[in-house]
């Protein structure tokens, strides 16, 4: 296939991919609004009323279905997330993002009446998200605001009355009358408080155990205005699976039997037996007081309704999985076919027509796959048996291991500790160092080089413009540096060049890749000097990249001075190939200059290709990591460095931040910032990637300037 025929394929397989992850999306959206049973509601008569996404579904006592209404039909502004009873019989209904009450009609479920609590200026926000309400015998309304950390009383008809005392509560959710008693959870802090019902100043505070892998408190239902027992749902981290409880006004608890994977979302109790409704198990489920479990709630109509649903989730969600691999795969293959193109047209060069580079001269060995593999082995595997001590130590039995060997006292264990740290970072220095000794070994200059020689293969003859009876004889990365105020470092961006040497030349590229353009380009004959020691750098000079590279992993050191005074310098990533490098620049070069004048003139160089400054290229990768190294024609590296920034946002920046900015759960600040940071520097890293590797707003020609 020729190289249109495969871009043309790859840019049609990224159609694909993208449509394949947008009806993916879809698909999952759909799925995540089906929540199956929420809101649980016992109406005096005994009838159970179930909020089952956007209907509200009423059955017997006995569990036969009855009715299954649009919620909008009964008059709800949306479906119902809270069901309680009045004082006068009614059922109450709360709707989330809407502050109103919507007192229903205990036998049609109709909207009959609505109750708007007026609440003070600094709770509006808040009580639009209140869902957790307890009605007194005598109509008064106490709602527990969640993020809003109060508790909030009003009148029959909404009138504000009193709240609680700021720093009461972290969060809050069930309450239940006893009496002129209110009780309240404390969510994060794992406490019930008991309040005056006039005042809501508190008269008790009772700890519940917080060594429970599920702490936190959520919504709750008396047994009876007459017993202060409750059932309470129990959460684990993240307010969504848990487990149901007994709690009792002690602070003890009889725990129920827990089905698994449990996504509790309500109770009540049907007389002596507590129900929940659970999103995971998309049932309703039954125990009783004494913590024994009984059989789901429902007849067998009533459990095909709730297979239905379960059904349709189900299928969304296969469809969801099997949309976001396929387009994986697809995205994939159209990276790969991308890769090919670009290769393809490398090899055809630039117009299509560049012949291939005569590369029977070059000084590094060109080694098969197997070969390199075996060379990164022998490299490497004293850093994977480093790497691997980490998760060793967290194997089960190797962790009690270590503690049953460990001393027991704390200044002991802090010894210890500190004598596998120091060993650690010894064997991490002498593998660095290991690795530095093979840098310099011949055997492994296939290694080193291999991102140079790479970019030699894939280069063709007019991207190079080599004159008639010119071979390619080295070529190396340089992280250059620059002399004169350019030497600091944060205008040590020069960054890394490829460099060819021929026979006759030294041909200077802005950077490895298909992007390359030609930045400097000199006959042997111009070389005055060539040394392999770096000039002195003090102070803030020491941070350059270059000399970085060449102080700490002992990279080799490249100085030419040319009879104009101008200097190219810095470190070779493969200092093997100075040894061969060296002496032939040092002894060719007045002969290079005497051959070079005597040939035709050679091609003139290609043109810089077009291409994004670094400027455009670094604001593209601050913006979306990888798409400036994309628009500079490196879509590995883009890939390469999207892939983890995408993988990092969707599974911890935004489920933190969306969690943080909720009303359900508490977030640590340190958790916050962790989340926003992450991603922020990897955007800064892509960025400064970008920067280094672009090309300026001019092609300069000088180096040292």
């Amino acid at each position: 296939m020729t190289p249109r025929g495969l871009k043309s394929s790859a840019i049609a397989g990224l159609v694909a991919a993208i449509a394949l992850i947008a009806y993916s999306l879809a698909c999952g959206l759909r799925a995540s609004a089906i929540t199956g049973p929420e809101a649980l509601g016992v109406t005096p008569q005994g009838e159970v009323w179930i909020g089952v996404d956007k209907q509200l579904w009423r059955a017997s006592a006995e569990g036969h279905l009855l009715h299954a209404d649009a919620a909008r039909d009964l008059g709800l502004s949306g479906p119902p997330s809270a069901l309680v009873r009045h004082a006068d019989g009614h059922m109450v209904a709360t709707v989330r993002d809407d502050p109103a009450l919507y007192v229903l009609d205990p036998v049609t479920a109709h909207v009959v009446r609505t109750i708007r609590p007026t609440w003070p200026a600094d709770l509006k926000s808040k009580g639009q998200d209140a869902i957790n309400v307890a009605f007194a015998p005598d109509g008064r309304i106490a709602i527990a605001t969640g993020g809003g950390h109060t508790v909030a009383l009003f009148d029959a008809g909404g009138a504000f009355l009193a709240r609680t005392a700021p720093d009461t509560y972290r969060f809050t959710n069930g309450l239940w009358w006893h009496g002129d008693d209110l009780w309240t959870t404390d969510t994060n802090r794992f406490a019930l408080r008991r309040l005056d019902g006039k005042t809501l100043a508190v008269q008790q505070s009772v700890a519940l155990p917080d060594g429970d892998p599920a702490p936190y408190l959520g919504p709750a239902r008396a047994a009876s205005p007459d017993d202060p027992t409750a059932a309470l749902i129990r959460y684990r981290n993240g307010m969504i699976t848990g487990r149901v409880v007994i709690v009792h006004p002690d602070g003890s608890e009889t725990p129920l039997p827990a089905h698994a994977p449990s996504e509790p979302t309500d109770v009540d109790w049907l007389g002596d037996r507590v129900l929940s409704s659970d999103g995971a198990a998309m049932a309703v489920h039954r125990w009783t007081t004494d913590g024994s479990a009984l059989s789901d709630f429902g007849d067998d109509a009533f459990a095909r309704r709730l297979a239905d649903v379960t059904a349709t989730r189900s299928g969304l969600e296969r469809r969801h999985a099997w949309a976001l691999r396929a387009g994986i795969a697809v995205f994939a293959l159209a990276f790969a076919l991308a890769y090919a193109a670009q290769r393809a047209q490398a090899r055809l060069g630039p117009e299509g027509g560049g012949a291939a580079l005569d590369l029977s001269h070059v000084g590094t060995p060109r080694v098969g796959a197997g070969a390199m593999a075996w060379l990164a082995v022998r490299l490497t595997w004293p850093v994977a048996m480093l790497a691997l001590a980490g998760p060793l130590v967290r194997i089960a039995q190797v962790h009690a291991w270590l503690l049953a060997a460990s001393p027991h006292e704390p200044l002991a264990r802090l010894v210890v500790f500190a004598v596998f740290t120091v060993a650690w970072l010894i064997a991490a220095l002498l593998i660095v160092r290991s690795i530095q000794l093979k840098g310099r070994q011949a055997a492994f200059e296939p290694m080193f080089n291999a991102m140079a020689l790479r970019q030699l293969r894939a280069a063709s003859s007019a991207q190079v413009a080599p004159a008639p009876g010119e071979h390619v004889v080295e070529t190396f990365l340089l992280q250059r540096q620059a002399s004169g105020d350019r030497g600091l470092p944060w205008r040590s961006a020069t960054g890394l060049r490829w460099v060819v040497v021929t026979n006759r030349s030294v041909r200077v590229f802005g950077t490895p890749g298909p992007s390359a353009w030609l930045d400097l380009e000199f006959d042997l004959g111009d070389i005055a000097e060539v040394a392999t020691q770096p000039p002195a750098f003090t102070g803030l000079r020491r941070l350059n990249a270059a000399w970085i590279g060449y102080s700490n992993m002992r990279a080799g050191w490249l100085s030419l001075t040319l009879h104009d005074g101008r200097v190219l310098q810095g470190a070779v990533t493969a200092p093997s190939v100075l040894d061969r490098l060296v002496p032939f620049l040092a002894g060719r070069h007045a002969d290079a200059r005497s051959v070079r004048h005597a040939d035709a003139s050679p091609a003139p160089a290609p043109a810089r290709p077009a291409g994004p400054t670094r400027e455009r290229a670094a604001l593209a990768s601050l913006l979306l990591p990888g798409l400036g190294q994309w628009w500079q024609r490196r879509p590995g590296v883009g890939l390469l460095l999207f892939v983890p920034w995408a993988v990092l946002l969707l599974a911890r920046t935004i489920p933190v931040l969306w969690t943080a900015l909720g009303v359900r759960a508490d977030v640590s600040t340190q958790s916050v910032v962790i989340a926003v940071a992450l991603p922020v520097t990897y955007a800064l890293l892509a960025s400064v990637d970008a920067w280094q590797m672009g090309r300026p707003r001019r092609a300069g020609t000088a180096v040292g300037r």
